[in-house]
């Protein structure tokens, strides 16, 4: 299970209807790109987190 900070970081990067809000769980069912900097990109496949950075 996923701490409050790390929950709240995924739901920012992917969105309220992406992340579960009680485990933190991205969903598995979908490839997820979000970007936030100059060439950063947070990425969730299979249900796992990258971080993508330049």
């Amino acid at each position: 299970m996923a701490g409050s900070e790390t929950i709240a970081a995924r739901r920012r990067f992917f969105g309220d209807d992406a992340v579960d809000p009680a485990s933190g769980a991205v969903r598995t069912d979908r490839v997820l790109v979000s970007w936030f900097g100059c060439a950063s990109f947070a990425v969730a496949m299979g249900g796992v987190v990258f971080l993508l950075d330049a």
